[in-house]
């Protein structure tokens, strides 16, 4: 009976001794597989943004009023396909073209007014032309009939001298004599009188000239002003026009109105108040805001990336591969701008559009859960520095 018991105690010891050494050396082979894990092992690690968005990578164009008014028609309708010169807005524009009209009929009466003034101004400029080329002729005429009046007043000096000799020698009588004195004085008095009249028809027609030209002038400083009245008419008339086409605003590319403003027929606009955004046919592309801190020297082009978009919740829906394409190296917001390539699936029940926000991870690297528990206790060892008050 001791033997037996015996036996059993040994059977006992021999049982807690076996898995004894097994639970140690699974114990063991766990360390040893933990530790080979934390050395060997390769985890991703990610930078995640939660101000991410999908947009097309061509320029949204934006459509703003480009006056202050009423709206006389409108076709903003959000989600609208429109093309190139698709009229989407209109403003009133009936006091420009009230001006627009009386600026055309002032037009109108400039035109015969200016045509007038031209062609006097053409008959007074060939009259003084002409006066210019007959002034030396009738100078001349009357300068032949002074240089023969002078001629016979010397003549008759001459034959009043022969008769004077002819006197003394008594060879003729008083009567002769006096009578060759007046033609002589009657001769001279011709003389002087046609010299006069030169100087007079000089005088007149250079008096005549200086007269036409003052007309001339005249009219032209008349004729300049109402031809520069002509001309800031037709300026007025091009810029009311211009005012009036542009109150008729027209789609700037063809698209999708992604965006419109409450705006109905009646509305009052401001200038340059934003009424809607026309959204180019395009690739998409996903665009991240991220702090430098996190972007700068760790996020490069190439790395791979996952999309989750708000509304599509992941476990239904699943995330959308992505891929850095670039790194801005400017900080603006305090943020710096990461673009993505989007590399949707066909099977994918996510659409994709311009606009939709959501959360991306980018995986920047793998590395060691030892390296990684390592950069945690480095964190938390390193002193935090304490601004100045």
């Amino acid at each position: 009976m001791a033997t037996s018991f015996s036996r059993s105690l040994r059977s006992l010891r021999a049982d807690r001794l076996g898995s004894t050494t097994f639970a140690l050396a699974l114990g063991a082979a766990l360390v040893v597989a933990w530790v080979a894990w934390s050395l060997l092992g390769r985890v991703a690690v990610y930078e995640v943004s939660a101000k991410a968005r999908l947009e097309v990578d061509r320029t949204t164009h934006p459509v703003q009023a480009p006056f202050a008014g009423k709206v006389l028609s409108t076709s903003l309708v959000l989600g609208r396909d429109v093309q190139l010169g698709d009229v989407l807005f209109e403003l009133e524009a009936s006091s420009e073209r009230l001006k627009l009209a009386e600026a055309r009929a002032k037009l109108d009466a400039i035109a015969p007014e200016l045509e007038a003034l031209r062609k006097q101004v053409s008959a007074e400029t060939q009259a003084l032309s002409d006066d210019q080329k007959s002034m030396p002729v009738a100078l001349g005429e009357a300068h032949a009939r002074r240089e023969e009046a002078e001629a016979a007043a010397q003549q008759a000096e001459d034959e009043l001298a022969r008769v004077r000799e002819l006197r003394k020698n008594g060879a003729v009588s008083e009567v002769e004599l006096r009578r060759a004195e007046g033609i002589a004085q009657q001769k001279r008095s011709a003389a002087r009188a046609l010299l006069l009249a030169v100087r007079d028809t000089e005088l007149s027609k250079r008096g005549h000239g200086s007269d036409r030209r003052a007309r001339v002038e005249s009219l032209g400083r008349e004729l300049a002003v109402l031809d520069g009245e002509r001309m800031t008419t037709s300026a007025l008339i091009d810029r009311l026009e211009d005012d009036i086409q542009r109150r008729v605003v027209r789609a700037p590319v063809a698209g999708i109105l992604a965006e419109v403003a409450p705006v109905t027929v009646g509305s009052i606009v401001s200038d340059g108040q934003r009424l809607g955004a026309i959204v180019p046919p395009g690739s998409l592309k996903l665009v991240a805001d991220y702090p430098p801190s996190a972007a700068l020297g760790r996020i490069a082009a190439g790395q791979p990336a996952r999309l989750r978009l708000e509304g599509f919740p992941w476990t239904q829906f699943g995330t959308v591969a992505a891929k850095v394409t670039g790194v801005s190296r400017e900080v603006r917001d305090g943020n710096v701008r990461v673009e993505l390539s989007v590399q949707q699936d066909a099977d994918s029940k996510i659409p994709l559009q311009h606009g939709l926000p959501g959360s991306v991870e980018i995986e920047i690297e793998r590395a060691s859960p030892a390296t990684l528990v390592l950069r945690a206790a480095g964190k938390l060892l390193t002193p935090q520095r304490i601004a100045a008050p």
